[in-house]
């Protein structure tokens, strides 16, 4: 594996496999990492260009990707949730440990 930075993009993880591969394989985690896959007789120069000539689209991506993370989020900081007998308030503290009040 190779790591390698692109401007507007930053790190990006160049890895060569020696399966028959016939295209190069872009992977987007949700953290933002970019992975890609690099077909036998490509060379690393080649997949480097290829990110780049996509970077906007790999930005889009992760733009995506940030968005429907926040969406699939129910409960964030400020949440109100109730019940009859219970009433749920979700705040952000800087510590090592969680507390909860009852």
């Amino acid at each position: 594996m190779k790591k390698i930075h692109i401007p507007d993009i930053g790190v990006v993880r160049l890895n060569k496999h020696g399966r028959a591969r016939k295209n190069f394989n872009i992977r987007i985690s949700e953290d933002g990492t970019v992975d890609v896959s690099i077909p036998p007789g490509q060379s690393y120069r080649d997949a480097r260009a290829m990110v780049i000539s996509i970077k906007d689209k790999i930005r889009k991506s992760r733009q995506t990707i940030k968005q429907q993370k926040l969406k699939s989020t129910f409960f964030r900081p400020g949440t109100d949730f109730q019940t009859r007998g219970y009433r749920l308030n979700i705040i952000r503290k800087h510590t090592s440990t969680a507390s909860y009040y009852l």
